[in-house]
């Protein structure tokens, strides 16, 4: 019975080398498409096979030390990503913060396992998103804040990340959240904008939306700024200041 690696997102899952759009399910013993995973994650089948695996797994003195070390790993990526995301820098940064605990740490295994690639930022941020969203929209419910937006891409996937960026409690510095990360073959920022600000209400205390240079952002006819015109005359808008 193979054991879960310690790289692992997930101590099901196992990368696949070369193939970053795909991983290996360790518990049903397959391949899947990593856009599924969620999906495949949920399924009666999986959860069965898990179970069935799990339990074969357990009373393992080294397989738990390989499934702690991977628990360590997870909140290290998330804690790398989150804090990115907090000071409003690109997440291909990840890599080079990954290089540089690695040169700060040699001794530690934790460094040497991160793997923080593009596409498992990505996910990362859009699970910190989803798990923190409630928070972020009570928090400014009653206090002015501005939306970015911006486009990230890879050779493989192009994003849409909205982040809300408003002054702490203290008025002595700038939080910045990260609201939603989307697909955006899957998605559009219109629909995006609706679902995260009207539809939940915090329309009112919007004060600035800052967004990208394309076209399809600040266009004169059917670009995002053009739509969110017509909703809010007031509105200030600037250029995207990050990358």
């Amino acid at each position: 019975m193979a054991r879960p690696k310690s790289q692992n997102y997930k101590d099901w899952v196992e990368k696949i080398k070369d193939q970053p759009l795909k991983f290996f399910d360790l518990a049903c013993n397959g391949s899947y498409d990593c856009e599924y995973m969620k999906e495949h994650e949920n399924t009666k089948a999986h959860k069965n096979k898990y179970q069935e695996w799990k339990g074969s797994l357990k009373g393992n003195k080294k397989i738990d030390d390989d499934i702690a070390l991977s628990q360590r790993i997870s909140s290290i990526q998330c804690k790398i990503v989150l804090f990115l995301l907090k000071k409003n820098a690109p997440l291909s940064w990840a890599r080079e913060l990954e290089e540089l605990m690695v040169t700060c740490f040699p001794e530690k295994n934790e460094p040497t396992l991160l793997n923080l690639y593009q596409e498992k930022c990505n996910w990362i941020a859009q699970a910190l998103a989803n798990v923190n969203q409630e928070i972020f929209y009570e928090n400014i419910k009653n206090h002015p804040y501005s939306l970015h937006f911006d486009e990230t891409s890879t050779k493989y996937y192009k994003y849409a990340l909205f982040m809300v960026r408003k002054m702490n409690i203290n008025f002595t510095g700038i939080e910045n959240f990260s609201l939603s990360l989307h697909e955006l073959k899957k998605t559009d920022a219109e629909s995006i904008y609706k679902s995260h600000i009207t539809d939940k209400k915090i329309e009112h205390n919007l004060a600035a939306l800052c967004l990208d240079n394309c076209n399809i952002m600040r266009g004169a006819i059917n670009s995002l700024m053009t739509k969110v015109k017509e909703k809010n005359q007031t509105l200030l808008f600037l250029h995207a200041l990050y990358i």
